[in-house]
């Protein structure tokens, strides 16, 4: 079996391999739809924005769209530890309570058993 090498010119490499950078970046444009697709479904929308602050110093489109794909996923992450925060502050409370109810049955039926005896021992006494 013989192999064939084909020289390009310059010219044609350098378009071929623009070419490979080309799909490169689409290939990585995908990746980040996809993700911005999955995001999407777990927030809600705010609305419309007339103004947008770019969140890298190139303001290049693909850039800008994977900081911000970085930058929710570092809030949702933030909002799910205050969230998981809330829910451990609830469990809590609903622990206090629940042991204040017990509280009040005990001290009312140590009352009731302190006037039982306090009748009692007045009873004995007339």
């Amino acid at each position: 079996m013989s192999t064939t090498t084909v020289l390009l010119p310059p010219e044609i490499s350098l378009l071929v391999n623009e070419r490979g950078q080309v799909w490169d970046r689409y290939d990585a444009s995908q990746t980040s739809f996809r993700a911005l697709q999955s995001l999407a479904k777990e927030t809600s929308t705010s609305g419309d924005v007339d103004s947008v602050v770019a969140l890298t110093a190139g303001e290049n489109p693909p850039d800008e769209i994977n900081a911000a794909i970085s930058e929710i996923n570092q809030q949702m992450g933030l909002s799910k530890t205050k969230k998981d925060k809330i829910t451990q502050i609830v469990t809590e409370i609903e622990h206090i309570q629940s042991n204040l109810r017990t509280l009040y049955i005990t001290m009312g039926v140590s009352i009731v058993i302190l006037i039982a005896i306090v009748v009692f021992w007045l009873s004995r006494q007339m």
